[in-house]
């Protein structure tokens, strides 16, 4: 009887056996791989309950709609944009069949409307607003950061040396930000228009930040008329929707899962642990 794990690669002449990477190959996807595996099983459930099956034509439906996200759709640029992420041929499968799924499962949900066509359009083609930000993790920094501004300090300069968004590299020079956009937290989209080009704002609080941002030019109104674009952005509404009620569908079969460990590995990689 074979009593050692089978070898997966030879290192010259040393054998490298499956028990000998198992523990760190847990450690590194154990979680990821455990919870997409039971999010299968619970939508495979879900689809008998409703009497839905997945079709190959659904997954090549998902397949085609993957590489729309992307400029370069061709099918070297689409595998390695998995690989890139982690997915190899069999983690590509499960991925395209559990979206063509969760698609599935909420298409009777799904409801376009007018408001959500002309909101998406105000996403994508509204007015935006040229902005530098300045983040900080004190309210104190930023409102010292605040005075200094106030006091006729350059804010490209203290982005440079103070923030810590990503921005801060470009004077805190950021993407124009659409005023319709819930990417951008609302309270800062509700303070732009209140700008005028060159004044900042005075420090918001999102989440566990402050942030100051400034106006650095005239807001750019749309170029594109809501009817030249009015079926692009229907489709593009029905896929943020689809998208919302996927995810919400995918949290709430995550939820339902009892879960008992018979492997110690996956138990220490699937919980979190704080310092």
């Amino acid at each position: 009887m074979q009593t050692n794990s089978p070898i997966i690669v030879l290192i010259g002449t040393k054998s490298i056996r499956m028990k000998d990477i198992l523990p760190a190959l847990i450690e590194i996807g154990g979680k990821e791989a455990l919870d997409d595996y039971m999010l299968n099983m619970a939508i495979e459930e879900e689809l008998r309950n409703n009497s839905i099956v997945i079709t190959p034509k659904d997954i090549r439906a998902e397949r085609i709609q993957f590489r729309t996200m992307y400029n370069d759709n061709s099918t070297p640029s689409f595998k390695k944009i998995l690989y890139e992420k982690g997915y190899g041929p069999n983690r590509e499968r499960q991925l395209l069949w559990r979206n063509a799924a969760l698609r599935k499962l909420v298409a009777q949900e799904v409801k376009v409307t007018e408001n959500s066509v002309r909101r998406m359009y105000e996403i994508i083609h509204g007015t935006s607003y040229p902005a530098r930000v300045i983040v900080t993790t004190t309210h104190k920094e930023a409102t010292d950061i605040f005075a200094k501004l106030n006091r006729g300090a350059s804010f490209t300069k203290l982005a440079v040396e103070l923030s810590i968004d990503p921005s801060a590299s470009r004077g805190g020079l950021v993407d124009s930000i659409p005023i319709a956009d819930p990417i951008w937290p609302a309270p800062i989209r509700e303070a732009l228009p209140k700008l005028d080009v060159g004044e900042f704002s005075s420090p918001i609080f999102i989440g566990d930040r402050w942030i100051i941002v400034q106006v650095t030019s005239a807001p750019v109104p749309s170029t594109v008329s809501f009817e030249q674009v009015k079926d692009e952005m229907q489709t593009l509404a029905k896929l943020a929707q689809e998208r919302f009620l996927m995810e919400e569908i995918a949290a709430s079969l995550t939820k339902q899962q009892s879960i008992t460990y018979f492997n110690s590995a996956f138990e220490h990689a699937s919980r979190s642990y704080i310092d």
